[in-house]
């Protein structure tokens, strides 16, 4: 499931999550009615509140995120992956498989020890270090 059609409620001065979809995003105003009725609300735009709001996206839901971004403890300046940075392929398929499906940008790590650098934002193997 994507995340098209989930609203989520940032600090004022957030910017869009990337791979993320399209989806309503409302910055948080104190003058903000906290009336709004939905469904679900969801405390964190992290990793596992986006998955859980892709998968009752069939409801009326919420997330709602303290800092100015998605993606919780994964932030990816210019390319690399300061988070949760690492799964193996063959091992770790349910992993890959929500990668693709939330469109979060990825490389697969493989057991051989090949080494990667970062360069003007992209990542570039090195072969095995």
């Amino acid at each position: 499931g994507s995340l098209a059609g989930i609203g989520i409620v940032m600090r004022r001065g957030a910017g869009r999550g990337r791979g993320l979809g399209t989806h309503p995003t409302t910055h948080y105003d104190q003058s903000m009615s906290c009336a709004t009725r939905v469904d679900v609300a969801i405390v964190g735009a992290g990793v596992s509140g986006l998955v859980c709001a892709a998968a009752l996206r069939t409801k009326s839901v919420v997330v709602l995120e303290a800092r100015s971004r998605v993606g919780g403890r994964l932030l990816s300046p210019q390319g690399v992956d300061l988070g949760g940075s690492w799964y193996w392929p063959p091992h770790d398929t349910a992993v890959a498989a929500l990668s693709l499906r939330l469109g979060v940008d990825s490389i697969a790590q493989r057991l051989d020890g090949e080494a990667f650098s970062v360069s003007a934002g992209q990542a570039q193997r090195l072969g095995n270090a």
